[in-house]
């Protein structure tokens, strides 16, 4: 299981947006839809039910979520240390704890 500090990321807003445009923008492109061309509530839903109901675009989606949630400065799926050991991501917190990384031990040459 991944080790996601999902506190942190609920804290920030781009981390939302991020989400949303992980979602429509794959969908439109895929569409070959402007975000002009989606006038009414009818437009939008119809862009919804075309998207669910067509495999590929659900796994381009998927794609695109999975690119926004991967912590790309870290190997893996993981968060980096730094990241799970936080509370909060403002420096005026009242809740920041930020536990000290553990000294990593030097690679032994043979």
């Amino acid at each position: 299981m991944p080790k996601i500090n999902w506190t942190i990321r609920k804290q920030n807003p781009m981390f939302y947006i991020q989400l949303i445009l992980s979602v429509f923008v794959p969908v439109l492109a895929y569409l070959g839809i402007n975000w002009s061309d989606v006038t009414t509530w009818g437009t939008f839903f119809q862009v919804i039910v075309s998207a669910v109901s067509n495999p590929y675009c659900l796994s381009i989606v998927a794609v695109s979520l999975f690119n926004t949630v991967v912590d790309t400065s870290s190997p893996g799926i993981n968060d980096s240390n730094h990241v799970l050991c936080l509370k909060c991501i403002f420096d005026d917190c009242d809740e920041h704890e930020k536990v000290e990384e553990q000294p990593k031990e030097p690679e032994k040459k043979e």
